[in-house]
């Protein structure tokens, strides 16, 4: 019985711990929700995505989730540019290929989606 009464008090008091933490951060999700300039640099005109490599690994974690791992590794050599405040990268396919390929534009102050398509 004491053993049970132990298990119990475990889970129990786990449960409310989490309910403690989601209901903190809900709280700090809505002040940050709120109150956008509270300290947050993403508001800035700093770049939070400086250099190709890091707008690569977010964009192709974004594609992948979308289009399928395979599908995007298709496209490889992926085509980057950096225009003003935004990353475009570009899927390519091998010469006579059949098929289309994505298109993703990043802000690189925010790192929020501006466009993500894919052609036929």
């Amino acid at each position: 019985m004491r053993y049970i009464l132990v298990i119990y008090l475990i889970v129990f008091s786990t449960s409310i711990q989490g309910q403690s933490d989601s209901t903190r951060l809900e709280a700090e999700l809505n002040l940050s929700l709120k109150d956008t300039n509270f300290y947050n640099v993403v508001n800035s005109e700093n770049a939070i995505i400086t250099n190709d490599s890091t707008f690569i690994n977010i964009a192709v974690a974004i594609l992948f989730e979308v289009y399928g791992k395979k599908n995007i590794r298709k496209q490889m050599s992926y085509k980057t540019y950096h225009i003003k405040h935004y990353w475009v990268m570009d899927g390519s396919l091998p010469t006579n290929y059949k098929g289309g390929t994505f298109h993703i534009v990043l802000d690189d102050r925010n790192c929020k989606v501006i466009e993500i398509t894919h052609s036929k």
